[in-house]
């Protein structure tokens, strides 16, 4: 089965092999706040391991090892200029208080899967929860990685499953959007 994404700034990474065969695995490497790269490491043996991430569209938020989500919170703090806030909806994503509105101030996020440096856009990262408090699309769990939906907003995502690879590109599909 193909679903293609194709044309100029595509980028591609590996579907691994893995049980149960109900979900796509990718090997995620580090992960960056801006231009600093961060390895996505833990206390935990299969972090490291190929296969270590699920990409899934029915998952909402992205879900981060708990040791490396308290090294990438205090990226973004120092990258953000802001301590961490609570989160007034009461989820467990990390918030910060910004000084403007708008969110081309917020750093870029970079996911490195194996072979594919895949940007994700600020909409994907952040939700603006307050006029000056944005909160991550992604929070801390001892399960496995995934990369949910909100982190998948203008991408296109293609899985080519007979050449096992799974393809970004990214789109505009929320230029219009204020939430972030």
């Amino acid at each position: 089965m193909k679903s293609l994404v194709s044309g100029h700034n595509v980028v591609s990474t590996p579907l691994v092999d893995k049980e149960p065969k109900t979900f796509y695995y990718v090997t995620l490497e580090p992960i960056s706040v801006g231009k600093k790269r961060l390895a996505y490491t833990s206390s935990s043996s299969n972090i490291s391991q190929k296969g270590n991430m699920i990409i899934d569209t029915g998952t909402t938020y992205t879900f981060l090892d708990p040791v490396f989500y308290e090294i990438f919170a205090e990226a973004l703090e120092e990258a953000i200029g802001s301590k961490r806030v609570r989160n007034p909806w009461g989820l467990p994503s990390a918030c910060f208080k910004v000084r403007s509105h708008h969110s081309d101030h917020l750093p870029i996020i970079t996911v490195h899967f194996t072979g594919a440096d895949v940007k994700l856009p600020t909409v994907s990262s952040y939700f603006r929860v307050q006029k000056h408090m944005v909160c991550l699309t992604m929070i801390a769990s001892y399960d496995i990685s995934i990369l949910g939906n909100l982190s998948q907003m203008n991408l296109y995502v293609g899985y080519d499953l007979e050449k096992k690879k799974v393809f970004f590109k990214p789109a505009a599909c929320t230029k219009h959007s204020k939430n972030a």
